[in-house]
């Protein structure tokens, strides 16, 4: 069965848990140009 948590927003969208989130996200990708390639296919 789900769990209920109540007053979870607040917590979601505190500043220092955007910006930790921010900061787990950056982290390795400046070496990456954010772009994925994709092989062409054969048939065109």
């Amino acid at each position: 069965m789900a769990q209920t948590y109540k007053n979870l927003y607040p917590a979601i969208y505190a500043f220092d848990n955007l910006y930790q989130a921010h900061r787990q996200a950056r982290r390795g990708g400046k070496t990456s140009t954010g772009l994925k390639t994709r092989a062409k296919s054969p048939s065109g």
